[in-house]
């Protein structure tokens, strides 16, 4: 017989450390996820809108320059007040429009792919954390 044998031959001593590994693991993701929890909705929409004020100065300067050359070209032909200039003007504007619309699922893809790589770090600081505790159990 073993001194300070209980009898069970090591079980309640191995059921005792396996709780506290497991504690100790939960604590590890509470605190892991207390830090990843902060990249909230919020820090999503910053992302989408940080990317619009990249992006639309950007889109309304490239406008400018093609109004101004039209406004140039349409004064060359003599035809500043036409249907013909009103129509080419209409259809810079659409041209606008829609590229201001592409921006905005640009910016929300931006957005949504930061989410993706944040929650995928995530999940890999607690897969390695989880190995690590399975390393410190072996």
């Amino acid at each position: 017989m073993c001194w300070g044998d209980s009898g069970d031959g090591g079980a309640a001593a191995a059921a005792e450390a396996e709780e506290e590994r497991q504690r100790k693991v939960l604590e590890q993701q509470d605190a892991i996820n207390a830090v990843f929890d902060t990249y909230d909705e919020d820090f999503y929409d910053q992302q989408r809108q940080n990317y619009l004020d990249y992006a639309n100065p950007q889109i309304q300067e490239q406008f400018g320059d093609a109004m101004d050359e039209l406004r140039f070209a349409l004064a060359r032909q003599g035809i500043t007040r036409s249907s013909v200039a009103a129509e080419r003007k209409a259809k810079a504007q659409k041209a606008l429009d829609r590229e201001q619309t592409a921006s905005n699922l640009r910016a929300q893809k931006f957005s949504n792919d930061t989410q993706k790589a944040i929650e995928s770090a995530r999940g890999e600081v607690l897969q390695d954390a989880g190995s690590l505790a399975d390393a410190d159990a072996a």
